[in-house]
């Protein structure tokens, strides 16, 4: 498109070098094939909804061997999608061999959050994976770092019945927001529509959410804030009610402290919406 700067480019062999007779078992196994090809501008609202004008996705892809047995590469380039009404712009390598999908020098960025040097692997045929990360994320003025590693574990793929186990930990969690750095082990069972979450290590929440949006979340002892965190999430946005909150100022008086005033102690009570 001129307007929009849309373009798409795309090429492809496909050759028989051992002159096989044309059956589907043929094409799959002895067939060979070399593509490519470019997407640029690709507009995010042509696949989901609530995207901004400016939201686009660019890419470039090239692929060869077989049907059965391919090798495929795919670069995204600096694209963008809305999520919860803000963009989140993200890059990198994604490559498919021997049936292992792998993602390297891949970064995201969302809202306050910053995902970078991201190197993640999923298997297709075990269909589990994982991904270490670094995060770090920027609140008012102070922040947050800390390496993630996310693990997933399919039990059951069958129809109507997917169920996995997702963790994600970190060995330390710091930063200018807190007193004192912490670990974190938060684990997802999702089964039946229904996510179950619960932790282990230094943090204590328990929880669960629902495939129609519905949230019920309960952070304990180890969290800077405790709170009972009722709500939803949807493609349009969220709302949270936080009742029975308690916080030790305490925890992370760095965040409370300004050029006029400082909070080093004290107990905070109360609910709010978020």
């Amino acid at each position: 498109s001129f307007l929009s700067g849309e373009k798409w480019d795309f090429s492809a062999d496909f050759t028989n070098p051992m002159r096989r007779p044309l059956s589907v078992e043929c094409v799959k196994k002895d067939w060979f094939f070399s593509a490519g090809g470019s997407i640029t501008n690709f507009p995010s609202a042509r696949f989901m909804a609530n995207q901004g004008k400016n939201d686009t996705v660019s890419l470039k892809f090239s692929s060869t061997g077989t049907f059965e047995n391919p090798y495929m590469q795919l670069s995204l380039l600096p694209s963008s999608v809305s999520l919860l009404g803000s963009s989140a712009m993200f890059h990198g390598t994604a490559v498919l061999e021997a049936g292992t999908l792998s993602l390297t020098e891949a970064d995201l960025k969302w809202i306050l959050l910053n995902f970078s040097k991201v190197q993640a692997s999923y298997s297709l045929e075990n269909k589990s994976g994982r991904m270490n990360t670094e995060l770090d994320a920027n609140l008012m003025g102070r922040n947050i770092h800390s390496p993630l590693e996310i693990k997933i574990d399919t039990i059951s793929s069958n129809e109507g019945d997917n169920s996995f186990m997702l963790n994600i930990a970190s060995k330390k969690v710091e930063g200018s927001v807190f007193t004192n750095p912490f670990n974190l082990d938060l684990s997802v069972l999702h089964t039946g529509g229904r996510s179950e979450i619960y932790s282990a290590g230094d943090v204590n929440v328990n929880g669960y959410i629902l495939s129609d949006g519905t949230v019920n979340i309960k952070t304990g002892a180890g969290c800077p804030i405790q709170s009972v965190i009722t709500g939803y999430v949807h493609n349009d946005g969220f709302y949270f009610n936080c009742d029975e909150i308690l916080g030790e100022l305490s925890d992370f008086s760095p965040l409370l402290t300004f050029d006029f005033i400082a909070v080093s102690n004290g107990t905070v009570t109360g609910n709010c919406v978020i």
